[in-house]
């Protein structure tokens, strides 16, 4: 699977079902570091500083899927392969360069390196030296793994992303069993190095065979153009990167275990993010940045409401339901080893505050940018998104100042809910008007309304039956109620038809390995 090409509709299937393989791996690893060690200042700063990798190599790698590889397709139709190849060894490289810089500033002072962006409380830090040291090789090796992972995703190698976070997880779950008593959390930091070393070893050797890639010889510097729109993806990047550095800054203030809690909950609400969403939207994004490079709107049209429609389907129930049933869930999956009772219900009000951003990163965070991007339409938005991005600085640094932590959930669901979806609407209509989004969020009203009155039902359920049952029995009769009434409405209404195709491929697949239905319908059973 991992050496295999993948169309784009098998590519989405495919994915999704080995995503639910590699993610949990995932969770295993943040279930492990919450059972041996909780929430407290050591797992804040562990916690803090993976962040501050992943802010970094995010603003690095934020023009791969939204830049780089789009003209590095664009080069491919033109000059071939070795075009391409000659293009983005450029960047490979200076990628390297760029991690090796950081690599030196956090080795020469990892504890004033850290402390900039921090607000640490004296000695939170300089307690975690190890971990603050060993983080520094993650940032090179992260940076090009991501990139040669975009760079095989758009030879349609849909699979390889999953197969880099199940080496990395299963790497740090071995070394926290094996390592936790003398290196203790830091453990997770050597894993993941060593995973990214083995993964980078594993993808140049499917670039060079299958691609036939040579890393050597000359370099194709990017056009004056090409600068301008990596210039212009940064500048818009640069108000997010600044929005996660303010955050985490106030936030590390803010006490003992409050970055644990937040990450803990981050994991709950990243599964169905991960699962569906992120790997539907790759996907997807290739072909979006293929359609308009052909300049087929009506085609652009389709794949945007069909997209859009199906993740709907699926992401407001999910994100519905996590919100019911936010305590049963975080109970289940934390209220043991070190995590204690006051600190899962910390993360279940958490959960059930996050969890509704989710069907909005889906619009504006996933597809609005990838089709304002594919449409080479950046320079004419910049500024408007870098307007947005601070006006939400401002907006949820003022609710951390004056209402905590929780200020900060609020302020992060009104500014989704309000201001982004009004600012992408507009922009996606200027840049892209034949893209029917009135359409979308008809559809989308509908299905918040369908998935109303099968709330209060279970809103009801969980109020008379929650003490009579167990979490687990609870949460997987609620969860058969829920989709099943979704499956049932679908079949009646056909309010979506890939939902509807995909349902009866599985329920195909089910009967004949139940031996129901045969696999050659001529013959008899």
């Amino acid at each position: 699977m991992l050496l295999r090409t993948e169309s784009y509709k098998s590519g989405i299937y495919i994915s999704t079902i080995l995503n639910i393989f590699g993610k949990g791996f995932v969770f295993l690893n943040a279930l492990l570091i919450a059972y041996l060690f909780g929430t407290n200042a050591q797992t804040d700063v562990y916690f803090f500083t993976l962040t501050t990798v992943n802010v970094i190599c995010g603003f690095i790698n934020g023009i791969d899927l939204l830049v780089l590889i789009p003209e590095s397709m664009r080069i491919r139709q033109r000059e071939g392969l070795k075009g391409e190849m000659h293009y983005l060894n450029f960047f490979i490289r200076l990628y390297a360069c760029l991690g090796l810089v950081f690599v030196v500033l956090i080795s020469l002072a990892p504890v004033m390196f850290y402390d900039i962006f921090s607000n640490f409380r004296k000695g939170e830090l300089s307690g975690n030296v190890l971990i603050l040291s060993l983080s520094a090789a993650i940032i090179p090796l992260q940076l090009v793994t991501n990139l040669i992972v975009s760079i095989l995703a758009s030879h349609k190698y849909f699979s390889v992303p999953i197969f880099v976070s199940i080496v990395n997880n299963v790497l740090c779950i071995v070394f926290l069993l094996v390592f936790r008593n003398s290196l203790h959390i830091a453990a997770g930091i050597l894993a993941i190095v060593s995973g990214f070393i083995i993964n980078l070893i594993l993808l140049i050797y499917i670039l060079r065979k299958k691609l036939h890639w040579s890393f050597s010889g000359l370099v194709s510097f990017p056009s004056a153009r090409n600068w301008k729109d990596i210039v212009l993806m940064e500048l818009n990047f640069l108000p997010l990167t600044l929005k996660s550095t303010v955050v985490y800054f106030l936030i590390s203030g803010l006490g003992a275990g409050v970055l644990s809690t937040l990450n803990y909950s981050s994991q709950i609400v990243m599964i169905p993010e991960m699962l569906i969403l992120q790997q539907i939207a790759a996907v997807a994004g290739i072909k979006i940045t293929e359609l308009s490079a052909r300049n087929d709107k009506a085609e652009l049209n389709v794949l945007f409401l069909k997209t859009m429609n199906f993740l709907m389907f699926i992401l407001i129930p999910v994100s519905a339901f996590i919100f019911l049933f936010s305590e049963e869930i975080s109970e289940v999956l934390y209220l043991r080893g070190n995590m204690t009772r006051v600190a899962v219900a910390q993360v279940s009000v958490v959960v059930s505050l996050l969890i509704l951003i989710l069907p909005v990163k889906a619009y504006a965070d996933f597809f609005v940018t990838r089709i304002i991007t594919a449409q080479q339409k950046l320079k004419d938005v910049v500024w408007v998104t870098i307007a947005m991005h601070i006006t939400v600085i401002f907006i949820i640094y003022f609710a951390i100042k004056y209402y905590q932590f929780y200020g900060y959930l609020v302020a992060l669901i009104f500014s989704y809910w309000v201001v982004s979806t009004l600012v992408f609407y507009v922009l996606l209509k200027k840049i892209a008007p034949f893209i029917r989004q009135e359409k979308f969020f008809k559809h989308a009203g509908m299905l918040i309304l369908i998935n109303i009155p099968i709330c209060i039902f279970l809103f009801f359920t969980r109020l008379y039956a929650g003490s009579y049952i167990n979490n687990y029995a609870l949460l997987i009769i609620s969860m058969g109620i829920y989709f099943g009434f979704l499956l049932m409405i679908n079949k009646r209404f056909k309010l979506d038809e890939s939902i509807e195709e995909l349902t009866k491929k599985i329920f195909t697949i089910i009967k004949r390995r139940i031996g129901i239905v045969s696999k050659h319908p001529h013959k008899p059973l």
